[in-house]
């Protein structure tokens, strides 16, 4: 049987805590380490880790599925460890 930790509070998606991304130094967001304190990837690196490199949004128009754009991860965590000097 799995025990459910009812004491955890919910936290706002966009609230980022203090821990940071082992690979990019992207800040973790609080509602993933509350759920689970041993994170040590974003969302991003998580994802690359797993070999999924890219993936696409899509939306329903007049009944056909569209792509609305795609989404490369390799170029976002690029961009983070730039941007976050890991």
């Amino acid at each position: 049987m799995v025990q459910e930790n009812k004491s955890l509070k919910k936290v706002d998606y966009s609230v980022m805590s203090e821990k940071r991304c082992k690979i990019c130094g992207a800040p973790l967001k609080q509602n993933v380490v509350s759920r689970n304190p041993h994170a040590v990837y974003c969302y991003v690196c998580f994802k690359v880790s797993q070999g999924k490199f890219k993936t696409t949004q899509h939306k329903l128009i007049n009944g056909e599925k569209v792509v609305v754009k795609t989404i490369d991860f390799k170029k976002i965590q690029k961009e983070n460890i730039l941007k976050y000097n890991f």
